[in-house]
Parts: C-alpha cells; structure tokens; sequence
C-alpha cells in the first residue's frame, strides 16, 4: 500500500509539474476582438485609444524590454512626433525644471486676473 502511494505521488507531482511548467501562448488577434467587445460599449471618442501603435506593439510583444535595436527605432520615431511651439519659446526654465510666475502669466489666458492670483498663491508660501 506505502508503495503504491509513493508511486500516485510520485505520477502526481510529474503531471502537475510539466502542467505548471507550459508557457501560455497568447493569440494578438483574440486580444485584439477581446479589447474591441469590451470598449463596445465606451464613448466614440475612446475609438482609438485601444489600439496599438508600433511603439506599444514592440513594448507589448517584449514585456517592456526591448532590444537596442528596438528601443533605438522607438526613440527615432518617437523623436519625430514631438512637436515644439512655432515661435521657439518653450513654457518654464527647463534648466531649473518649473514654470516661472511670469511664464504662466503670459502663456494662459486670463492676464491681469491670474497675474493677481498668483500673486496671492505666492504670499501664502
């Protein structure tokens, strides 16, 4: 009887063992038809916010560690879609990395208003 559970445990641990040892292979496409049935429902504007660009496919398939290769093509294309201000004049100090008083006040909208706002944002530091 002691050997013939010895040999149950022995087949058990075998089977459960290369069962647990599979890699699950996901299909891209049923994710994909997943993703579409569950935003179904969602705001037309959400359209495209579920699909993929080359950056997030080549992120997706690499679990976020893309090769050299890889992240140097990621960066070149994503350097491309990086659009400045026509004038050259970029918000803040980025030296300093915040957005000084008289930046905001002459980027947004408002003037005199936001200029006296943050005039009292200031004496309450």
């Amino acid at each position: 009887m002691k050997k013939i559970l010895i040999a149950a445990a022995a087949c058990t641990a075998l089977i459960c063992g290369s069962a647990f040892a599979q890699e699950t292979k996901v299909d891209p496409l049923h994710v994909d038809v997943l993703m579409k049935f569950a935003f179904s429902q969602a705001p037309k504007d959400w359209a495209g916010r579920t699909d993929q660009d080359e950056t997030m496919k080549v992120c997706s398939a690499t679990r976020n560690a893309p090769s050299a290769e890889q992240a140097a093509a990621i960066m070149t294309r994503e350097k491309t879609k990086i659009k400045y201000p026509e004038d050259g004049k970029l918000l803040g100090d980025w030296n300093r990395g915040e957005i000084s008083r008289d930046d905001l006040v002459q980027t947004m909208a408002g003037g005199a208003e936001l200029d006296q706002l943050t005039h009292e944002l200031e004496k309450t530091r």
